[in-house]
């Protein structure tokens, strides 16, 4: 019942806040002029079924995006021609015109992302106007892996870390002991060591955070275990092999080297999961990141060594010195100094992060969101691009808005205004004359809002599945399911606002029985 009132809700929301009206002709076209996108996950249940997981990405009445889940949905395959009809077939459901799709976001897999036969491509054939994005998200994590995968110290060293923080945290004894060592350094008391992130490479933060902090704790908690009788011989021996890697310069280096790049993407990916940003902004922000990485990676020709890199190997020698580890050492076969030859790690790590950003972020449909933002705030830029980007979506006039554009720069002008994403939402908001004056303007800026930046919301919609079937609730129906999500995910925007007296009335109306039980007739 509840269900189904949130999802009715959010198509009249979708329709009526993401229309565009002609003023001019005074013909409104709420019903049909409305864009949207759509955002796609899927992940198993406890129960071990497939749920896929759609939102739609809108522009509200206040011109930011917004981002509401409309449903979890079963399904055995998920094979693109599986996932396509799904996915028509809820859209229809929910009265949403597929014709009117501007966007689809989904996570890179092979069977949505596909350029041959994935889901993106069956629907683009059949939608043109609907373009793939890759979400930024899991774009930024491939950078991230690319980078790590650059030399095969920096995976030894993470490999490393888990073990060691496997083997502490899995057994109760070892893991108190572990704790009492920590609480006997006030410096690092309280400080939880975590095992790497499986999935997320740029929340490995954290657990680098925690392992350096604490790293001299763990070298003498290792020596302890090492040395201890009582533990048995393969223990001894994990401890020992252990503590050996440990006590290796390489890996601390690695480790305060992974340390240093995922504190610069950290920021950046946590600011890009916000359900209002746009796909400009997480453009600037992961532009800004690559031209930090590369200044961290820029070297001399005829020397991979800058300053950044000699300071931070200084600094790791300096540490290492102090926590008595092994001198840094270079592998067989290298014929370089210790120094050039960890500076070129430092140099080759932010390097092949910094392309890997170049290459991973540019493609095709960002180039057209790029030139529709041009539209809207570029004067200078060429009639020809201007004709490109109506003519594909054809949601506007060309010649129209050549006009309008002229328009609002000379407002812009007139009035002190940066023309920006920004001044004409803030316009729109206030004044009721800029949407009459510049409705052709309105639909590109509403259609640029649409545009899906990353598929984070249907990533957060797993996290109350996971809360809503649990093990002891594996059984419940698919109905029941998406009733009780929809309930919980949108609870502040409609469930807390529900008269509840109103709905246990409409509740007890619904059967006979009821009626009879609770005194109450029909309405």
């Amino acid at each position: 019942m509840m269900g189904n009132k949130i999802l009715r809700k959010i198509v009249a929301t979708v329709k009526s806040e993401s229309k565009g009206i002609n003023y001019f002709s005074h013909q409104s076209t709420a019903a049909d002029s409305y864009v949207y996108s759509i955002l796609v996950d899927e992940t198993s249940d406890i129960s071990s079924c497939e749920q896929v997981s759609i939102c739609i990405r809108y522009c509200n009445s206040q011109f930011q995006s917004q981002e509401d889940f409309v449903g979890f949905y079963a399904t055995s395959k998920t094979d693109s021609f599986t996932l396509y009809n799904l996915v028509k077939d809820s859209l229809l459901r929910l009265g949403l015109s597929i014709d009117k799709l501007r966007g689809q976001g989904y996570d890179g897999g092979a069977n949505v992302a596909g350029k041959i036969s994935g889901l993106q491509k069956r629907l683009s054939d059949d939608y043109p106007r609907a373009l793939y994005f890759h979400c930024a998200g899991h774009n930024l994590n491939l950078v991230v892996q690319d980078a790590c995968q650059m030399s095969p110290v920096i995976g030894d060293a993470m490999s490393c870390l888990n073990k060691v923080v496997v083997y502490i945290r899995d057994s109760p004894k070892r893991w108190d002991s572990f704790n009492t060592l920590l609480a006997s350094h006030e410096e690092v008391s309280g400080c939880n060591i975590r095992p790497l992130c499986a999935t997320r490479w740029v929340l490995k933060l954290q657990s680098v955070d925690a392992f350096l902090h604490t790293y001299e704790v763990i070298l003498d908690f290792m020596q302890t275990a090492h040395s201890e009788k009582s533990n048995s011989a393969s223990m001894r021996s994990t401890a020992f092999s252990l503590l050996r890697k440990l006590e290796d310069f390489t890996l601390y280096f690695s480790l305060r080297l992974l340390q240093v790049l995922f504190k610069a993407v950290d920021p950046v990916h946590r600011n890009i999961q916000s359900k209002t940003i746009t796909i400009g902004e997480v453009l600037t922000q992961v532009s800004s990141l690559a031209n930090f990485l590369a200044s961290n990676a820029s070297f001399i020709a005829s020397n991979a060594k800058n300053d950044d890199s000699v300071a931070h190997f200084t600094s790791c020698k300096e540490f290492a010195s102090k926590l008595h580890l092994n001198f840094a050492c270079v592998p067989r076969g290298v014929r370089v100094s210790a120094e050039d030859y960890f500076c070129g790690l430092y140099t080759g790590l932010f390097q092949t992060a910094s392309e890997s950003i170049l290459i991973r972020f540019q493609a095709k449909s960002l180039q057209m969101a790029e030139n529709l933002r041009r539209v809207l705030e570029d004067e200078s830029i060429e009639d020809g691009i201007i004709k490109t980007v109506s003519e594909f979506y054809d949601d506007w006039n060309y010649i129209d808005i050549l006009r309008e554009r002229r328009q609002w720069f000379n407002i812009c002008r007139h009035e002190g205004l940066q023309p920006s994403i920004n001044s004409l939402r803030t316009q729109f908001k206030s004044e009721l004359t800029y949407k009459l004056l510049l409705p052709n303007i309105r639909s590109a800026l509403t259609l640029y809002i649409v545009i899906p930046a990353t598929t984070c919301e249907a990533e957060r919609s797993f996290s109350a599945l996971r809360r809503l079937k649990t093990y002891l609730r594996s059984t419940q129906t698919q109905v029941r399911l998406n009733n009780l999500a929809l309930m919980h995910i949108h609870r502040d925007d409609f469930i807390k606002k529900v008269d509840l007296d109103d709905a246990m009335n409409e509740f007890i109306d619904r059967t006979t029985t009821r009626r009879n039980k609770f005194g109450i007739g029909n309405k």
